[in-house]
């Protein structure tokens, strides 16, 4: 939740912030306590959410056992080292230990299991009793626990389960996976981040569940004449936000660099007007992954972890925002934020989706919205038609105009935006649940 600089706290930060304003609802906060002091620490302020802020009521942090910040404090240490060895070794030797890193995310799940049982047992320090509805979100884990024990003792408050991420990203890992679709069989109903994400979520059979996507808050909107941006110095393309280094996902900035040095090469963009800008907090996975692609002719900038604000504000100065994701048998649907805030910048997109299955959630939205292209593993050669003939129709767009567009669908886009989906929460679930308006 705000102010956490991430992704992840910006959907219930937002949904909550249109539940209050928008639809009278009073909405409290449980979650744990971060510390902000350290500018290298785990944690970022993101000074845009605070604002946010004052539309709830009460912020109850929590202060995890000792054994759990122990373990919190190791994967701080371990992201320590990660960038050490991004200064000091080679780029693979990086990823590696950002894969092990990855990896520590299942055992933080069992981690957060065992607080949330303890956290169930002693309470929460937070009196549940005077709610009407608790939404409970994962990950982390124990929030679910907590719930659960409020609902075991009043079976008349509204549970709902949120999944905004799988459990695990190892499809091998079901035992975990059925353990949290055990802790939520009791919720009113469950909530998913996107369709693809509905069969990971071990929902029990019978079990109401409603997906409630990311979205974008209009808030965030640049503020300038419609239709108007500003011209731009160079044909930028920029990819903002986190890289994985997952075995079905290690190749899609590749594929956009890639397609960027083929047209360079057949003189499509001329390589002296080209960057390829990179902002996250992913720097090792996306050295890693620049570097298998020879012969790279235009700058290739990495930027790191830049605050949100300068990161709206490099989306608008981009001809191009690049994002990647990927859809197998295991995972499909794989929808972040960062995508609906690219639609919301108004900037063209194109995507690269790895993975053995074709017809992504992605593509889909990207198509719905009329915002660009996205290029699918299954279907490479003629996605890559298409996606250089929409780039050459930018630049040459670029070069008449100073600047790049799309004819999009505004009206699709609006209906992901966050007041869109706090009214959908409220007259879809909410609403029908409680037969009132709530406190949350």
């Amino acid at each position: 939740m705000a102010p956490l600089q991430s992704v992840a706290a910006l959907r219930w930060t937002k949904i909550g912030k249109y539940l209050a304003l928008d639809h009278d609802v009073e909405v409290d906060v449980l979650t744990t306590y971060k510390d902000f002091s350290d500018p290298a620490g785990r944690y970022r302020r993101d000074d845009t959410l605070l604002a946010d802020m004052e539309h709830f009521g009460t912020f109850h942090l929590l202060r995890p056992p000792v054994a759990v910040r122990a373990f919190a404090g190791a994967r701080s240490w371990m992201a320590r080292l990660l960038r050490a060895r991004e200064d000091d070794g080679p780029v693979q030797a990086a990823v590696t230990y950002k894969g092990a890193f990855e990896d520590l995310k299942s055992f933080g799940r069992r981690v957060d299991l065992a607080l949330g049982r303890l956290l169930a047992a002693r309470g929460s320090a937070m009196d549940l009793s005077s709610y009407d509805v608790i939404v409970s979100t994962c990950g982390p884990g124990w929030p679910h626990l907590v719930a659960r024990a409020e609902k075991r003792r009043r079976p008349d408050v509204v549970w709902l389960a949120d999944f905004r991420d799988p459990v695990s990203r190892n499809p091998a890992d079901r035992r975990l996976c059925k353990a949290y679709g055990e802790v939520v069989a009791s919720a009113d109903a469950a909530l998913a981040v996107s369709e693809g994400l509905v069969p990971l979520i071990f929902a029990r059979p019978g079990q109401p569940v409603h997906v409630l996507t990311n979205g974008f808050d209009p808030a965030d909107r640049p503020r300038r004449p419609e239709g108007a941006r500003r011209p731009l110095d160079r044909f930028r393309v920029s990819y903002t936000g986190t890289l994985y280094h997952l075995p079905w996902e290690t190749e899609n900035i590749a594929t956009v660099l890639r397609l960027l040095q083929a047209m360079v090469d057949d003189g499509e963009v001329d390589g002296d007007h080209l960057e390829f800008v990179y902002a996250g907090a992913s720097s090792a996975v996306f050295r890693c992954q620049a570097a298998t692609v020879e012969g790279v002719s235009f700058p290739v900038r990495d930027l790191g972890l830049l605050p949100r604000h300068e990161v709206l504000d490099l989306q608008q100065a981009s001809a191009l925002l690049a994002f990647s994701t990927w859809s197998t048998s295991a995972q499909q649907g794989v929808i972040t934020g960062k995508l609906w805030e690219y639609l919301m910048a108004g900037v063209p997109v194109l995507g690269a989706c790895t993975g053995e299955l074709s017809g992504s959630e992605a593509r889909r939205v990207v198509e719905s919205a009329r915002a660009g292209v996205v290029m699918e593993a299954p279907t490479a050669a003629a996605d890559a038609v298409r996606a250089r003939r929409f780039v050459a129709g930018l630049y040459r767009q670029w070069l008449e105009e100073g600047t790049t567009s799309v004819d999009g669908d505004a009206a699709y886009v609006d209906s992901h935006s966050y007041p869109a989906l706090a009214a959908r929460l409220m007259d879809e679930v909410i609403l029908p649940l409680t037969g009132s308006r709530s406190r949350s």
